[in-house]
């Protein structure tokens, strides 16, 4: 058999982020500022001090518009633009759909000629980019769609269109071979320009479709605002103004880039499908911008950027809303167009700036699912707000120890969070100390459509009391050929099959797990949990077991490597996790859809890993063990048998159990509104929406697939296909039969992929290893 021995390193990494596009989680921390649209835009308006006790008065208001009865059954990703008209109509031209205008705000709609785009679509052209102009006239970058002509290799051959206002069409006469328009946008003229992958700026002649380029930019284009003097440009790297009347580029806005830079952590430009930041203009040299912190005003040049929306308090906030473009209307009014709807904001100066009803929650870190919820609740609760706070941003450099300081310090002066996200937190400590309240009686209201699995709420009672539930979960599973897993027991049993796969195949990957700390973070996916005793104190004896298999599984698995080519690929794939974040570690290297694909590739023979979900996880897993004979999946027992992996552990703190507030958020959180959805955290607690994870919300539409390219010219495709009842019920059937939850403190586990390694590269035995983290533990642990 054929072994590219880990030259998919880089597939790897695509993957693992086609695999997570729907977990990014887009926002932090927020802080509430309710401000008044500033009426003069010459002057910048007052943010409303933080700290401000006397209640103000004013927010902006969001309505979601009613679109065509056409758009509920278009691809909400179809590529879309928003435009106001010369006229002060709202159009939106949509790939497949053509051309809509509305001369009332949305309430009504008018479908007008795009025959120049329907035909385009309907020869199945790949539209990557469209731009409409107040004028009425659009531009669009588009591939495919015609006869490929002789010679002509497959791939994105991209061709460049523009049509005037009559629709009438003209090539863009743009033939740099060695760079290609990434972007075209209009001016407040209707003049149209062109924006490549290499940072060129081209004016676009709109007579004869010649173009001339004006300057560079620093960075991939990514999002373009006109003003009365100039064009502002977000790039992957920078803000770019330049100067439409001088016709060179302008001295940058350095509060803006400092702004921008900081509110996005430098990751504009990592989509094509949507933006993190979109602007408009309003009068003079006004911009607005739009991110999931809120609506924002600044004028070019000046010295302030303020907030007029809080976006926690609408769909800005919403980590499943991504923001495709933006437009500002008479009176401080705006329309942001996100991916499928279209929301109207109207300030509204008889509402609290900020709802007098408040709830507080709080997690160590962002946590997607509870951001999700926060933003679901509000949105159907707008006389609420919710402070969500977050211990460890990322951004300000606090480490665990001081943000759990800081929450204990706000718990022992009475200001606590009504609701605790406990994942990293000290949860036996503060069940000790009588933090936490007994959820049981809120647990047993939790019935019929909104009840919840009974096995795994079992997992967390702790002598008939529960203090914590998980939000989601997720299942550990083991990825190999049928024969083996059927002989995999135990942790021990694991090892023995590895050691036994690298008899059968000396050269290249068993388990495609290269660095000590893989080893341990997946095969302590089923073992952490059995860590600590009910005292509180560590198992040393498990401890020692775990350590010594996982030498075992270690040592087998480099066997196939010579030392230099090992040392190489452990350095490149460390340099990747520090790249990606943790990403491929923690979502990737323990995935079992991942996995499943590399076996499928004959890149390994075995592997563990977690599924989270249905579309893009386990659809995958199941595909690859329907179609082929050698993959099939089972649950892995490793040293807790039955085991499921809880995420978003949701507390109530014991002084906010009489807060109705709190507990119908609590409620919230395990109901179907949000359980329904595919969130990242894992699988859904409550049964009917798990239930619902069978159904295919795709059916009578293309299959999803997978095409992964190696470097030898190999190449792998899949056509992912939705579960079938065979493989629902079997996953059903393993989380039926769970019954511990692998959780172990997070610093224990910390510690043991800190100074585990010693003990798997040989530099300490595995006795020494097990001491030296007790020592360090019973630091922590004393505490």
């Amino acid at each position: 058999m054929k072994r590219s021995r880990f030259q998919q390193i880089t597939a790897w990494l695509m993957l693992a982020f086609l695999l997570l596009a729907s977990g990014c989680g887009k926002g932090k921390d927020t802080v509430p500022q309710g401000t008044a649209p500033s009426g003069d835009p010459g002057e910048p308006g007052e943010s409303q001090a933080e700290g401000e006790k006397e209640q103000s008065m004013g927010r902006y208001l969001e309505y979601q518009i009613e679109l065509p009865e056409e758009f509920e059954y278009a691809d909400a990703w179809n590529t879309r633009a928003v435009q106001t008209l010369g006229g002060g109509e709202i159009a939106l031209l949509e790939e497949s759909l053509g051309l809509y205008v509305s001369a009332d705000k949305g309430k009504t709609w008018e479908q007008r000629a795009a025959s120049w785009l329907t035909d385009l679509s309907a020869k199945e052209a790949y539209i990557a980019h469209l731009a409409l102009a107040p004028d009425g006239s659009a531009a669009a970058i588009y591939s495919g769609g015609e006869e490929k002509a002789e010679g002509e290799e497959e791939g994105y051959h991209p061709q460049y269109i523009y049509a005037d206002p009559e629709g009438t069409p003209l090539p863009i006469q743009y033939t740099d071979d060695k760079d290609t328009l990434y972007g075209l946008w209009f001016g407040k003229d209707s003049s149209l320009y062109g924006f490549s992958m290499q940072g060129s700026v081209y004016e676009i002649n709109r007579e004869d479709g010649s173009v001339q380029e004006l300057f560079k930019v620093d960075g991939l284009t990514d999002y373009v605002c006109f003003t009365e003097s100039y064009m502002v440009i977000l790039t992957s790297r920078t803000v770019e103004l330049y100067d439409l009347e001088a016709k060179t580029l302008a001295p940058s806005d350095e509060v803006l880039q400092s702004f921008i830079s900081e509110e996005t952590d430098g990751e504009i430009g990592t989509n094509s499908d949507s933006h993190l930041v979109v602007m408009s203009s309003g009068e003079g040299d006004v911009i607005y911008l739009a991110m999931d912190k809120g609506l924002y005003r600044h004028i070019v040049g000046g010295a302030v950027v303020e907030q007029i929306a809080d976006g926690s308090l609408n769909s800005l906030g919403d980590p499943q809303m991504y923001l495709r473009g933006m437009l500002t209307l008479p009176g401080d009014e705006f329309m942001i167009l996100y991916n499928g709807p279209l929301c109207h904001y109207i300030y509204d100066p008889s509402v609290p700036a900020v709802p007098e009803e408040q709830l507080t929650i709080y997690s160590l870190e962002d946590d997607y699912t509870i951001r999700q919820a926060v933003s679901l609740y509000q949105k159907k609760n707008p006389g609420i707000y919710i402070r969500y706070e977050v211990g460890m941003s990322g951004g300000d450099g606090v480490v665990r120890e001081d943000a759990v300081k800081n929450l204990n310090t706000k718990i022992m002066s009475g200001s606590a969070p009504d609701l605790i996200v406990l994942d990293g937190l000290p949860e036996q400590s503060y069940k000790e100390k009588g933090i936490l309240a007994d959820l049981t009686e809120l647990e047993k209201g939790l019935t019929g459509e909104n009840a919840l699995f009974p096995n795994l709420v079992d997992a967390f009672r702790q002598e008939g009391k529960l203090y914590s539930l998980p939000v989601r979960f997720r299942i550990p599973l083991m990825v190999g050929d049928p024969d083996t897993l059927k002989g995999i027991t135990s942790l021990v049993s694991f090892a023995d099959a590895v050691e036994r796969l690298r008899q059968e195949h000396p050269q290249g990957s068993i388990l495609r797990q290269i660095t000590e700390e893989q080893i341990l973070y997946t095969l302590g996916l089923s073992c952490s949990g059995a860590w600590l005793g009910e005292d509180g104190k560590l198992d040393e004896g498990k401890l020692t077991e775990f350590l010594t298999q996982a030498k075992r599984v270690y040592d087998a698995e480099i066997a196939g490597w010579d030392s230099a080519e090992l040392k190489e690929m452990q350095q490149r794939m460390m340099n990747l996790w520090t790249e990606a974040d943790g990403l491929l570690w923690e979502d990737y290297s323990a995935s079992a859809s991942g996995i499943s694909v590399d076996i499928a590739m004959e890149d390994s023979y075995l592997g563990i890993g977690t599924t989270r979900g249905m579309n893009g996880d386990f659809n995958m897993v199941s595909t690859l063990a329907g179609q082929e004979d050698d993959i099939d999946y089972a649950s892995y027992p490793g040293q807790v048998q039955d085991s499921f992996v809880p995420d978003t552990c949701i507390g109530i703190y014991a002084n906010s159990i009489e807060n109705e507030l709190a507990l119908d958020f609590f409620r919230f959180l395990f109901g179907t509104e949000l359980q329904d959805l595919d969130l990242p955290g894992g699988l859904p607690m409550n049964m009917a929406s798990f239930e619902k994870q069978k159904i295919d919300p795709n059916e009578g539409k293309d299959n999803s697939s997978i095409s992964i390219g190696g470097e030898g010219g190999e190449s792998f495709h899949l056509e992912i296909l939705w579960v079938t009842e065979e493989h629902f019920q079997r996953i059903h059937d393993i989380v039926d039969a769970a019954k511990t939850a692998s959780r172990s403190d997070s610093v224990i586990e910390q510690t043991v992929l800190e100074i585990g390694p010693k003990a798997l590269n040989g530099s300490l035995s595995v006795e020494d290893t097990v001491k030296e983290i007790v020592k360090k533990a019973a630091i922590y642990l004393a505490e």
